[in-house]
């Protein structure tokens, strides 16, 4: 079994270093973050924090739900990539009436 543990950790991370950008291609990582507003209603961060307690885990002030997007692009201007990201949040990922948007790039 020890060879097939160290053939499947192999294997893991040659998957890992591959899917990082080779031959000179360029791109940048957008982790875009999607959360509430203070004030507005979070009943799936509720449902979420009555459940744990449910399931015994004690002392959970709050539960608030965020959407995070990592959006890949072929860039390597970072200024552009970063505008970009704000456009998307602004034109589709985000209702700027209930939520805020953060992004950061990567890469």
């Amino acid at each position: 079994m020890g060879c097939f543990n160290s053939i499947m950790k192999f294997q893991r991370t040659l998957k890992y270093l591959l899917s990082f950008p080779r031959n000179g291609d360029l791109m940048l990582r957008a982790e875009i973050r999607i959360e509430l507003k203070k004030g507005v209603a979070d009943p799936e961060g509720k449902n979420v924090k009555k459940t744990l307690e449910l399931l015994g885990f004690d002392g959970i002030k709050a539960v608030r739900t965020v959407k995070v997007f990592m959006v890949e692009m072929e860039t390597d201007d970072r200024e552009k990539a970063a505008r970009d990201a704000d456009e998307m949040c602004r034109k589709l990922l985000a209702n700027p009436v209930i939520q805020n948007y953060s992004n950061s790039i990567e890469g």
